[in-house]
């Protein structure tokens, strides 16, 4: 039976979402840093990435020992975290630095636009097929407990950053990782799975 990715693409929207609010900072970007949405943000991103490299990578691998070009994947997710999360580090040095950092600010985020969406694209393309193939639904919801409690804050938060809470038409997708239409577009399938 297919794993219900319900939690997977949920976060995986509500980040592409916030980078879609990300992407069109003007003014003087530092003011979006000091907010709690950006705190909320960067924690979803490190609770979301910590729990894929501490449960869900670790599962994969003993899962696909013997094979090796499927481990590839799972070390070019860990390595694009760790890529995501200097390029954070480095967006949050510049907000708080001198006014002429400002200058790369505009640079780093669209970096960080571009580096996450990349990676969360990659990770479906290439991450989601190996999920349904090799993981059992017990190694599913050790992730998603582990996931659910890093997470938790930043998808309830009092600010508004919350995928129940986003702007647009939302695209349900179901668990094995296809996108369907949403409720509004077809009330036919308006039911939740």
């Amino acid at each position: 039976m297919p794993l219900d990715l319900t939690a997977m693409f949920t976060m995986h929207d509500a980040l592409r979402r916030e980078l879609e609010h990300l992407a069109r900072v003007d003014d003087d970007p530092r003011l979006v840093f000091r907010t709690a949405g950006w705190r909320r943000f960067k924690q979803a991103v490190w609770g979301h990435h910590c729990a894929e490299d501490e449960v869900l990578w670790p599962a994969l691998r003993l899962r696909l020992t013997d094979q090796p070009g499927n481990l590839v994947v799972l070390e070019a997710m860990e390595a694009e975290h760790a890529a995501i999360g200097q390029l954070i580090a480095t967006i949050d040095e510049a907000a708080s630095g001198p006014q002429g950092c400002l200058v790369h600010l505009g640079d780093l985020i669209d970096s960080l636009v571009t580096g996450l969406k990349g990676h969360l694209a990659h990770e479906e393309e290439a991450v989601i097929p190996l999920l349904q193939q090799a993981l059992t639904a017990g190694q599913w919801a050790a992730f998603e407990k582990v996931h659910s409690e890093l997470t938790a804050d930043t998808l309830s938060a009092p600010d508004g950053w919350s995928p129940a809470a986003m702007t647009g038409p939302r695209q349900r997708r179901d668990w094995t990782g296809s996108e369907c239409l949403s409720n509004e577009e077809n009330p036919e399938e308006g039911k939740q799975r």
